[in-house]
């Protein structure tokens, strides 16, 4: 229970929430418009926010534990959040802070520290904010700094940890602007958790992120629920309202100050939803579960009475469903409670076992021998008369007469499991007399075992086999908290490990689809990956200068890693200029891409670089000036179109000198001289020389004398093109000898690559946002130099007769789509 009280001292000290989220209303009265906390994505460029680094002196930590293996798992946790699809926000390491100097762009700070109050594991949230804003999502305040605060005696919690890992990435959330929740996602309190290092996010944490920094298909793919939540005629504020399917985790909200709630990032389905009031504080929380409360003009919102939780449209329990659809709104979902004097039964965490490890929360397979769960709480820690506890509508069961005391303050259930049970969360609902508690994703359902090590074999090569059981082709395989390379194969895994820092000891970790991972079975005991009298990386980078609001590329080499393998990652130590993007460009030479804001404070800040586990503070600086009238490509406005060897790449230029053309102005592009093609109107055109293959090369720019800040360009493949296309009898397709929808033809196609066989998981045919099935893929006999593509027409609109098709293989399309007859 230590974890309920994480981010209290700071927290109380922070503005208002609700919703997941920091929020406040600008009005006393209806209708309630929250104002958000987050972060002002137009201020930040790539839309990533930048986390610096800050250690206070050496880690205390458990024997066979490291900094850089500390410092890997934040940069996992972090990842987590980077990897919602529906959210238009990543997180990016800035490097390392040990001063206070300005910085002009919002940041998170991650410390370590030994002013945590005591119980308190770990802290997040925003500390800093500016004056309130209009964005076309509505008025917002936007976050300037966030801090995460975490202990440097870290011996409780090793670092390959579930348990580490989730308070990092709950806390990550923190700072990105949310709250707690009551849906056992990552943002709920550790006590009611339902998630797992391999499966860290449900989707209530993701519609929480979604909400705040929206994707253009967040709303277009996902469904809302709308209602409000009265006692006698009144609105109940900061009530949770929870939508819920069984084999889904849930998705919740938190009730505005008259009762009304919205309920948004929902997937399409039928969703059982109810009402249930916050649960009380518990010792040393002068709040439910550490919320910062909403503010009004008119002071603090607090919680409404408690009340009987109650599922819609009106029942004790789980009886109507409602259904909802993508892009579309449920209005009406209301909720007329019934109060009770206080809530007596919440907060209840379940354990399964393996191995004699205790999983948290409870995971159960269907081919093991325990079928049993364990589980405590308010309320649920004692058989008393009247206590029950069953599934919400699911295939399991718990068998009848087997709750019964474990151990002292825990009780045990006995769960039928069928063979055909579905996998995923299970949802179960605890009864004390008229009392009702629903725990979201209390059981976690998978057909396997965890993953497990049983051999590790070195190969000659520096690859790891790996045997062991519940292997599959989609196992991740870490090293600390770096993802390995990993190839399946015949039941085993061929593993390649990160470079580290010499002498590292890195601990090895499975991680499967399903939510487990082999810490379930080893725990403490994993194997690790010695690196013992291994060759550290090295990363080389020359002292770099600035302007304010410039962008430029830099060249990276080093040593003791392969680029095309490990691509580096540079880190400037400054929230002012991040780091875009970094590309290998070859076994030890790279090329990142940076931007600085044009708002940047003038500082020297030292370098900082990772290439897997080995995170280093290089000797170099960067140095922030102030703007110069220095030209520069602004790389993040470059088109990709015609980026490939021979076509026409059009480079806008900040800073043109007025007395530039073609004939003083000069242009090299990886070491080979490009043709300047045109200069109008702040865009410098030039002729990519036909002797790059594709790759990214480093561009510098003569100008009228002038020398360019240094910029990259990404050489694309030259595209594929749809050529002619042949009916399945072999004869050519034409307005009188049309295809129908459903039938197959084959397209004669150039350019589409040089090898003998080209895999048809390679290549995409679509007209528009329809896909037509690539069925095979061989070389045209008849043409040399081009393929045979035969795909199978998917219904599509036509448009005089015809549909058009476009052909990409890895990402690289057709610059024209091909108009294919159709007959009706």
């Amino acid at each position: 229970m230590r974890h309920r009280l994480a981010a209290l001292v700071l927290l109380l000290a922070w503005p208002a929430a609700a919703y997941y989220h920091f929020v406040r209303y600008p009005s006393s009265t209806p209708p309630y418009q929250p104002i958000y906390d987050r972060f002002d994505l137009r201020s930040l460029p790539g839309k990533a926010v930048p986390y610096l680094i800050t250690l206070n002196g050496p880690l205390t930590l458990t024997a066979g534990d490291s900094e850089a293996a500390v410092l890997s798992q934040i940069r996992a946790a972090a990842a987590v959040w980077s990897g919602v699809a529906t959210a238009d926000i990543r997180l990016v390491f800035g490097g390392f802070r040990d001063g206070n100097g300005d910085m002009a762009s919002p940041f998170i700070q991650v410390e370590f520290t030994d002013e945590l109050p005591p119980g308190v594991i770990a802290q997040g949230g925003p500390v800093a904010r500016l004056d309130p804003v209009e964005s076309p999502d509505g008025t917002f305040t936007p976050i300037a700094r966030s801090l995460l605060r975490l202990p440097k005696d870290l011996t409780s919690r090793p670092s390959w940890s579930e348990r580490f890992f989730l308070t990092v990435v709950h806390e990550f959330g923190h700072t990105l602007g949310l709250q707690h929740s009551w849906a056992s996602g990552v943002m709920s309190t550790e006590i009611t958790r339902g998630t797992t290092k391999a499966q860290p996010l449900t989707q209530d944490d993701m519609a929480a992120l979604s909400v705040l920094y929206p994707a253009p298909g967040f709303r277009k793919t996902t469904g809302v629920i709308t209602g409000r939540v009265t006692l006698n005629g009144q609105g109940v504020a900061l009530a949770s309202v929870v939508a819920i399917i069984s084999g889904r985790a849930a998705v919740s909200a938190l009730t505005a100050p008259d009762g009304t709630y919205r309920i948004e990032g929902l997937l399409p389905g039928s969703y059982f939803v109810y009402a249930h009031p916050l649960p009380p504080a518990i010792a040393g929380e002068p709040l439910p579960v550490n919320l910062s409360l909403p503010e009004t003009p008119g002071g603090r919102i607090l919680p409404g009475p408690a009340f009987q939780t109650t599922f819609y449209p009106g029942t004790p329990g789980p009886v109507a469903t409602v259904t909802v659809e993508a892009g579309r709104l449920v209005e009406g979902v209301d909720f007329q409670v019934s109060q009770t004097s206080r809530v007596n039964l919440h907060s209840v965490q379940t354990y399964s076992f393996f191995n004699r490890n205790a999983i948290k929360p409870a995971v159960l397979q269907s081919t093991s021998d325990w079928r049993s769960i364990v589980f405590t709480g308010y309320g649920a820690s004692t058989l008393a008369p009247g206590l029950s506890v069953s599934f919400l509508n699911a295939p399991e069961t718990i068998v009848p007469g087997s709750l019964r005391q474990y151990s002292q303050g825990y009780l045990q259930a006995d769960v039928s499991i069928s063979p055909f049970s579905g996998t995923g969360p299970r949802h179960l609902i605890f009864q004390l007399e008229s009392e009702t508690y629903v725990l979201p994703s209390g059981v976690l359902i998978s057909r396997k075992n965890p993953p497990s090590i049983t051999s590790i074999t070195p190969q000659p090569d520096g690859w790891l086999l790996l045997e062991g059981s519940s292997l599959e082709a989609a196992t991740a395989v870490w090293v600390d908290g770096v993802p390995a390379k990993a190839k399946f194969s015949d039941g085993y895994l061929l593993v390649l490990p990160p470079p580290a820092p010499a002498g590292h000891r890195g601990v090895l970790t499975l991680l499967n689809p399903d939510g487990q991972s082999s810490l379930f079975v080893s725990g403490d005991a994993s194997p690790v990956v010695s690196y013992a009298g291994a060759v550290p990386p090295v990363v080389e980078v020359n002292s770099l200068e600035i302007p304010a609001g410039a962008e430029m590329a830099v060249e990276i080499r080093g040593s003791g890693a392969d680029f095309r393998q490990w691509t580096p990652w540079l880190a400037t130590g400054t929230s002012d200029v991040s780091v875009r993007k970094v590309w290998a460009t070859g076994a030890q030479s790279a090329i990142a891409w940076l931007a600085a804001s044009s708002s940047a404070a003038p500082a020297v800040v030292p370098l900082s670089s990772v290439i897997g586990l080995a995170v280093a503070r290089l000797p170099q600086t960067l140095a922030v000036t102030a703007a110069t009238p220095t030209p520069f490509v602004r790389m993040s406005e470059m088109g990709s179109e015609n980026l490939f060897p021979g076509g026409a790449a059009v480079l806008p230029v900040t800073n043109l000198p007025p007395t530039a053309t073609l004939a003083n102005s000069s242009a090299v592009v990886g070491g080979v001289a490009a043709s300047v093609v045109n200069i109008s109107s702040g865009l410098v055109t030039i002729q990519i020389p036909h002797t790059l293959k594709p790759g990214t090369y480093m561009v510098q720019l003569s100008l009228a004398g002038v020398q360019a800040l240094p910029a990259a360009l990404e050489v694309r493949p030259i595209p594929p093109m749809i050529l002619y296309a042949l009916r399945a009898d072999g004869s050519v397709v034409s307005a009188s000898n049309a295809p129908r929808v459903g039938e197959t033809v084959r397209l004669v196609v150039g350019l589409l690559g040089d090898e003998t066989d080209i895999p048809a998981d390679s290549v995409m045919v679509y007209s528009g946002d329809v896909q037509h099935a690539v069925l095979e893929i061989r070389r045209n006999e008849k043409d040399p130099g081009t393929f045979l593509v035969e795909i199978r027409l998917s219904s599509v609109e036509t448009s005089g007769g015809a549909i058009p098709l476009t052909i990409a293989r890895n990402g690289v399309a057709s610059l024209t789509p091909y108009n294919l007859p159709i007959a009706p």
